[in-house]
């Protein structure tokens, strides 16, 4: 089925958009053996924090983060199983009553490559506890394996961590 000129149109205006978020992530992407030295001194929290900020690209849903990965000649493989991943946490979050924001892709220079990690913006209400924060965090985290879908070595931190 052909695309019709104006849905063309716009998939290119979203892709030049996109391309721009990039080369701005990419001008910014700080060292990985910096950030990983960093997060050793916890009272460099805050900037670790700003430094991986000005190094990630956010997009809206799963079909402009498909788009994102493209552009970035990510192999099929991994970006099917990174929007499967993601879209674990996002459903997750959702089902339990956490707002699901973005899809974000962080920019990290490891030698002479650029190495990505993508996480899922979500927003918790402000009426929650603290304890419930963190029940429903590792319900959200753990969310991959109910897709039959791995749990990442970030995630596995993170459930570590709570």
């Amino acid at each position: 089925m052909e695309k019709s000129p104006e849905i063309k149109n716009n998939i290119e205006m979203v892709k030049e958009k996109i391309r721009q978020k990039i080369s701005i992530a990419v001008k910014n992407a700080p060292d990985l053996e910096t950030i990983q030295l960093k997060s050793i001194n916890k009272n460099e929290d805050q900037e670790i924090i700003e430094l991986i900020k000005k190094a990630t690209i956010t997009v809206n849903n799963l079909y402009e983060f498909k788009l994102l990965m493209e552009i970035l000649e990510i192999n099929d493989e991994t970006i099917n199983d990174t929007l499967s991943h993601e879209n674990a946490h996002a459903n997750k979050a959702t089902i339990i009553g956490v707002e699901h924001l973005n899809y974000n892709l962080a920019i990290f220079i490891e030698g002479n490559d650029y190495v990505y990690q993508p996480y899922t913006g979500l927003g918790y209400p402000d009426e929650w506890s603290p304890e419930k924060i963190k029940e429903m965090r590792k319900k959200i985290i753990k969310a991959p394996e109910e897709y039959n879908n791995k749990l990442s070595p970030i995630d596995k931190e993170r459930l570590g961590n709570l």
